[in-house]
């Protein structure tokens, strides 16, 4: 009797944007469970003001689908929801290991660390396998190149953290410039920033097979 898979779909960095949002509605039928890797808000000040306005109409347009997200570094939100992963929690026969946090960046946003803390951070946790690490910083090296100086942005203790627990795979976005998939070792990396979501089957605690999704025309 064939293993029952699950289909995990990986968002990150809508950005409020009604484009994304009204396609990835369409594209989240064809999937178990939705994750948003975080900056779900858009660029519209006073942060504090609009951006629980931004995810509460994310949320009302996801509403009859199962889906989880973190926050990243452009939102700033700051409630507890039912949806956000904080801590490790199993979906199916899958953990789901949260971190929200990112290396210092020059525009001084929220949720940011130095590599130190960052490292400290994580240090501690050992998440149980299989499990999905779903960040929204991705690791140094890998999908990580951007912007003006387009150079490689990821965190070094992100990096070694993965490599050392081992996740199934890594989900992050953060950097708009480098969607796409990558393995590494045997682990997947998805950078679904910006448009690039990534469909993702699992079964019997591994990648069955991966698709990207874009959700603009």
């Amino acid at each position: 009797m064939e293993a029952k898979s699950m289909r995990f779909l990986f968002v990150s960095d809508l950005h409020n944007g009604e484009v994304f949002i009204k396609r990835l509605k369409e594209v989240a039928k064809e999937a178990d469970v939705v994750i948003n890797c975080g900056d779900i808000c858009g660029a519209v000040r006073p942060f504090r003001t609009t951006h629980p306005l931004h995810l509460q109409a994310y949320i009302e347009a996801l509403e009859g689908f199962e889906h989880y997200f973190i926050l990243g570094n452009d939102d700033y939100v700051f409630e507890t929801h039912p949806r956000r992963l904080t801590s490790l929690t199993r979906i199916g026969d899958i953990w789901i290991f949260p971190f929200e946090y990112v290396p210092i960046t020059p525009f001084n946003t929220n949720r940011e660390k130095s590599e130190e803390e960052l490292r400290e951070m994580l240090s501690h946790a050992n998440p149980p396998s299989p499990f999905i690490f779903v960040s929204h910083a991705p690791p140094f090296g890998i999908l990580d190149v951007g912007g003006r100086s387009m150079k490689h942005l990821g965190s070094v203790a992100i990096r070694e953290f993965v490599f050392s627990r081992r996740p199934i795979l890594h989900a992050f976005g953060h950097i708009h410039e480098s969607p796409g998939c990558e393995i590494w070792d045997g682990i997947y990396f998805l950078n679904n920033s910006y448009g690039s979501a990534h469909l993702v089957e699992i079964s019997e605690g591994r990648v069955k097979s991966v698709r990207e999704v874009l959700l603009y025309n």
